[in-house]
């Protein structure tokens, strides 16, 4: 698994589908049931993700698919963060080390779920040793964590393609904040090109969050934690955003574009915001 740089490989044909909300009730009541470190392992026994969107980088030869990945798994064990057997809610995340390789469908795959740990992002997963990480990309990081999964956690049929392509630039920013010297760049395979294109519309959401120039949907108090993998395949980062936020005026801000990029984020009436 070593030595090359891999990442998502597609052995499926089979876009994610759209994610109900149903899970982030649970997902929310967990996150906050301790504040103190805590870790369990965790039995991952399918992966999915949208394989529209793709990216390259500097240190590897060929694209990569960029986009969030959902896994299904289940804890192992009873543990600090679930009973044996119980499904882990809503793990959805963000890889954070593209020098290994996960596949895409049935799997099982060992990881550890260390939420509760207060600061996961120490170092890159992209040289031998991992370079530390200053507060700062730690910041930028966290918020654009958060903010993908805040996005994803509202995605409906209606907003899918819409809430992909964020989600997807959103990947592509967290690699590139991660690792600065390698270039990362969004590419228009799969997108239809021109003014006004998807291509032209990735580009720019890629731009705006890889430079901080968009609205983050959490506040300084979200934090992310990781699953570490067991087995040698990649690791995630997955958001943590505190019940309560954002508050109704960021969602505003967001809901008209981050600065003008790009279109309206449609969201269901029923979603209750603020506490």
């Amino acid at each position: 698994m070593f030595g090359g740089l891999v990442v998502f490989k597609r052995d499926t044909k089979t876009a994610r589908r759209a994610l109900g909300l149903a899970a982030a009730a649970g997902f929310a009541a967990l996150s906050m049931a301790s504040q103190a470190l805590a870790a369990q392992e965790i039995h991952i026994t399918n992966v999915q993700m949208d394989t529209k969107f793709q990216a390259t980088l500097s240190n590897f030869n060929g694209a990569v698919y960029s986009n969030g990945v959902q896994f299904t798994a289940t804890f192992m064990g009873n543990g600090p963060l679930g009973l044996n057997g119980a499904a882990v809610p809503d793990l959805f995340g963000f890889c954070i080390d593209i020098f290994h390789e996960i596949n895409l469908g049935a799997q099982s795959l060992f990881y550890m779920d260390n939420q509760g740990d207060p600061n996961p992002l120490t170092i890159d997963y992209h040289t031998a040793n991992g370079t530390v990480l200053t507060n700062a990309q730690k910041t930028a990081m966290t918020n654009l964590i958060d903010t993908g999964f805040i996005l994803h956690q509202h995605e409906t049929v209606a907003n899918y393609a819409e809430t992909e392509m964020r989600i997807a630039a959103i990947q592509a920013a967290i690699w590139q904040v991660e690792v600065p010297a390698v270039t990362v760049n969004v590419i228009s395979a799969n997108l239809t090109t021109g003014v006004g294109s998807e291509f032209a519309t990735y580009q720019s959401y890629f731009n705006a969050y890889k430079t901080g120039a968009y609205v983050p949907l959490g506040d300084a108090n979200d934090r992310v934690f990781t699953i570490t993998s067991l087995n040698g395949n990649q690791n995630f980062a997955i958001g943590w955003p505190i019940p309560g936020v954002p508050e109704p005026s960021t969602w505003a801000m967001m809901l008209l574009g981050f600065g003008g990029l790009g279109a309206m984020l449609r969201r269901r009436r029923a979603v209750a915001l603020a506490a």
